[in-house]
C-alpha cells in the first residue's frame, strides 16, 4: 500500500517538472556563408518576442529588464570540442512593451569554422523564468558548393544602429528574420541575401555570376521569378536580392536560388510565409497622405518632402508609431484616441465642407483637434463699423468688399482657455482662421485687422 501510495506520489512529481520544464518560444536559424579563406562561416541567428521573455519590473515602475543566456557547446560523439557562454540584457523603459508581440530582441552568433562532421548545440535561457530552447546543426563544410545558404532579411540600412551590431555586413546592417514570417504591414519587401562562388573570370579584376530566383506557393505555382547577371570583385560574389511582397496574399512560399554558371550542385532552398500581423494597427483615413495631414494636426513634425521619400511599409510603421506614442503621452488607449477623431472627421465634412473637404479646413483643423467648441459667436461684417480702407492705393471701401461676409469666434472655456476667430472670405463656407488667442501650437499667417479693420477692438475676438 505505501509502495502505491510513492508511486503516485514519483508520478504527480515528474508531471509537474513536465509542466515547469517549458520550451522558450524563440526562433533560431543556422545559416552557412563561405570565407574568403576557404573556411565556413557559420552564422546563427535568434529572435524571441518580447510577450515570451519573463520581465522583471523596476522598483519604481521606470521600466523592466529580462534577461537571455546562450550557452554554446561544440561535440563529436561524447568528446566535447568547445565550450562558451554569454548573456544579453533586453531593458525597457516603457512597461507596456513587456507584452509586446512585435517588439522582439533580435541577434547573432558567428564564428569560423574549418572542418564537418561535429555538431553544434545552443541552449537558450530565459534567466528570469529559467525556460530553456536547444538549438542543434550538424555542421558542414560548403567550400565544394556553388551557392552558400539564402538568408532572409526584413530590412536592410546604413545607418548605425547599436542595438544590431552583430549584424552588420561591412557597413550595411541585414536585420536577419529566422522565424522567416513576414508582414505587409510593416515591409514592402523582403531580401535575400546569398554567396556564388567558383565564378567565371571576366576581366583581370572582374568575376562574372548569373543567378535566377523562383518563387512558388504551397501549391506550386510559381507566383515570381528574377533573373540577374552582374560582376564581383572577388570570386566568391556577396548578393542581396529584393523580393516585393505587396502583390502576394497571405500563404506559405518556397524560394530557389540557382546559380546559372554552374550545372551540379548549383541550388538552395529556403521558404518564408505571409502572415497576418500579430500587433494592433492604428490608422485614421487609408490614404496615407491624407493621414500624413491629420497626424500633422496633432504634432507629427515630419516634412512633406521626407514623408514622400518614405516607401508605403515605412508610411505605415510611421503611422503605427506616432498614434501609439500619442496615445500614451494622452495616457488614453490608441483606439479611443483613433474612434474620437473619426467622429469629429466624421461631423467637419458635414459642416465644414466647401471646395474641399471639411477635415482639411480651417475650422475641421480646430474641431478635430479639441472638439466643439464652448461658445460660438457669429457676426456679419455689416455690423461693425468697418471704415478702413481695403487697400490704400486701390481707394476700396472695406465696407463694399467685405460688408456681406460673415466671421465667427470659437472659445474654449472648459478644459482650455483659448478662442479661435474664422471668416468666410468667398461666401462658401471656406472660412479662414484669422486670430487666435492663447495657443501657441496653432500659427496663423492672417492678419486679422486686414479683414475687420484696423481699429477694430481685439478684446472682442478673446
Amino acid at each position: 500500500m505505501i509502495s502505491k501510495k510513492l508511486l503516485i506520489l514519483f508520478l504527480l512529481l515528474s508531471l509537474i517538472a513536465v509542466a515547469w520544464a517549458k520550451d522558450l518560444n524563440i526562433s533560431v536559424e543556422g545559416l552557412n556563408f563561405f570565407d574568403e579563406n576557404e573556411r565556413t562561416i557559420i552564422d546563427v541567428n535568434y529572435s524571441i518576442k518580447y510577450q515570451d521573455l519573463t520581465f522583471k519590473v523596476n522598483e519604481n515602475q521606470s521600466g523592466a529588464i529580462a534577461g537571455l543566456r546562450i550557452e554554446v557547446k561544440i561535440f563529436n560523439d561524447s568528446k566535447i570540442l568547445h565550450t562558451e557562454a554569454f548573456a544579453e540584457q533586453i531593458i525597457v523603459s516603457d512597461l507596456d512593451d513587456i507584452n509586446s508581440k512585435t517588439r522582439e530582441h533580435i541577434d547573432r552568433y558567428s564564428f569560423d569554422y574549418p572542418k564537418s562532421g561535429n555538431t553544434l548545440e545552443m541552449k537558450f535561457i530565459d534567466m528570469v523564468s529559467k525556460d530553456t530552447f536547444i538549438f542543434r546543426k550538424e555542421l558542414e563544410i560548403i567550400n565544394n558548393r556553388y551557392i552558400s545558404d539564402v538568408e532572409l532579411n526584413d530590412y536592410l540600412g546604413t545607418e548605425v544602429n547599436e542595438k544590431f551590431k552583430y549584424m552588420y555586413r561591412g557597413n550595411t546592417l541585414y536585420k536577419s528574420n529566422p522565424a522567416r514570417v513576414f508582414y505587409k504591414e510593416t515591409i514592402d519587401s523582403l531580401y535575400c541575401y546569398f554567396q556564388l562562388q567558383g565564378l567565371t573570370r571576366h576581366s583581370k579584376s572582374h568575376w562574372k555570376y548569373d543567378y535566377a530566383i523562383e518563387i512558388t506557393d504551397s501549391f506550386k505555382q510559381e507566383v515570381g521569378y528574377i533573373q540577374k547577371s552582374g560582376l564581383s570583385t572577388s570570386e566568391i560574389a556577396s548578393i542581396t536580392q529584393g523580393i516585393n511582397i505587396q502583390s502576394l496574399p497571405k500563404g506559405m512560399y518556397y524560394i530557389t536560388v540557382k546559380s546559372l554558371n554552374q550545372v551540379e550542385n548549383n541550388r538552395a532552398y529556403t521558404d518564408f510565409s505571409i502572415s497576418d500581423y500579430p500587433g494592433e494597427t492604428y490608422h485614421v483615413f487609408d490614404n496615407r497622405d491624407d493621414e500624413f495631414v491629420i497626424m500633422r494636426y496633432f504634432g507629427y513634425n515630419n516634412t512633406q518632402s521626407n514623408w514622400s521619400s518614405f516607401t508605403n511599409a515605412k508610411k505605415r510603421q510611421e503611422i503605427n508609431k506616432f498614434w501609439e506614442r500619442y496615445a500614451n503621452g494622452q495616457g488614453l488607449p490608441p483606439e479611443l484616441i483613433i474612434s474620437t477623431i473619426k467622429e469629429r472627421i466624421e461631423y467637419a465634412n458635414q459642416k465644414f465642407s466647401h471646395h474641399k473637404q471639411g477635415w482639411d479646413s480651417d475650422r475641421g483643423k480646430i474641431y478635430i483637434l479639441y472638439g466643439a467648441p464652448d461658445d460660438v459667436e457669429q457676426f456679419m461684417i455689416g455690423d461693425m463699423s468697418a471704415s478702413d480702407k481695403y487697400d490704400a492705393d486701390a481707394f476700396l471701401d472695406k465696407r463694399e468688399v467685405f460688408n456681406d461676409k460673415e466671421y465667427e469666434i470659437w472659445r474654449y472655456t472648459n478644459k482650455k482657455l483659448a478662442s479661435y476667430t474664422f471668416f468666410d472670405i468667398n461666401m462658401n463656407n471656406g472660412h479662414k482662421l484669422i486670430y487666435v488667442y492663447n495657443d501657441d501650437d496653432i500659427n496663423v499667417t492672417a492678419d486679422y485687422k486686414f479683414y475687420l479693420g484696423q481699429d477694430f477692438d481685439v478684446e472682442r475676438l478673446k
